[in-house]
């Protein structure tokens, strides 16, 4: 991710969500890579980055594209999961020049109800225990029993303090997800499955769409929804070939290779 952008492959920023990392992209870097250049950094606090714990929406987006600056690239697709898809808005927010495009993943984080769906946040023991419920609910029906247990690991790796300080930043950063989504003037494509309702992941029912979708769609003026249904919340994991193939097709209308 340091060297310069030489290459005429168009570039892909791929942003993970909350309590995860850079190789939940893992299918996507595999299936794509020859045809763009991938740059997937962790989160601060996350990953490899886990001693960077001062975790909040704008220094993470800063982080991001700065990754996207050390190669060189000028203009970039931004891929965001959960709350990843903040940091993305973010980012657009601090210089849209280098967006040329957004897809958003699950991006539950943006909803104007995402209040109400995380927990108190002055109880680190509450707020690991109901993040944990949430996690559980993330996988499709036919996940194994092994998968569920690998995913609620990802709370179990990170402390307390850090639970708290990542869903205060969240909850900080919301107010100013309207006015950014307001602004923007690229092209967004929303891939989604499941709604949030009282911290569980329910499947989405046919013709619904997600609170974060809606808030979405009513603000951003070129934006398309595809819709994967019973995919459950990891859906660039568990449905990795569709995501691939609608990355590769958004990207593909947007960016061109450098002559």
């Amino acid at each position: 991710m340091t060297a310069p952008h030489t290459s005429q492959k168009p570039c892909l920023v791929f942003v993970h969500g909350g309590f995860c990392s850079h190789a939940d992209w893992k299918p996507q870097s595999s299936e794509l890579q020859d045809g763009y250049i991938l740059v997937l950094p962790d989160l601060p606090g996350h990953g490899s980055a886990r001693e960077e714990g001062d975790f909040s929406i704008a220094t993470a987006a800063t982080k991001m594209r700065a990754a996207q600056a050390a190669i060189g690239a000028d203009e970039a697709v931004w891929i965001g999961h959960g709350l990843g898809c903040s940091v993305v808005l973010e980012a657009y927010r601090q210089d849209p020049r280098e967006i040329s495009g957004i897809i958003l993943i699950e991006g539950h984080p943006l909803s104007p109800s995402v209040g109400a769906n995380i927990p108190a946040l002055d109880d680190a023991r509450e707020a690991r225990a109901k993040m944990k419920r949430m996690f559980a609910s993330m996988l499709p029906a036919s996940a194994s029993l092994e998968r569920r247990e690998a995913l609620l690991a990802h709370v179990d790796h990170f402390e307390d303090a850090f639970i708290l300080t990542l869903l205060r930043a969240l909850i900080a950063w919301r107010p100013t997800a309207e006015a950014i989504a307001r602004s923007v003037q690229v092209p967004v494509e929303i891939i989604e499955a499941v709604r949030l309702d009282d911290g569980v992941f329910r499947a989405l029912a046919e013709n619904e769409h997600a609170d974060w979708t809606l808030f979405l769609s009513s603000l951003v003026p070129h934006l398309t929804i595809t819709q994967i249904p019973q995919g459950g919340h990891f859906l660039h994991l568990d449905c990795a070939s569709e995501v691939n193939r609608l990355i590769d097709r958004f990207a593909k209308s947007i960016l061109h290779p450098k002559s």
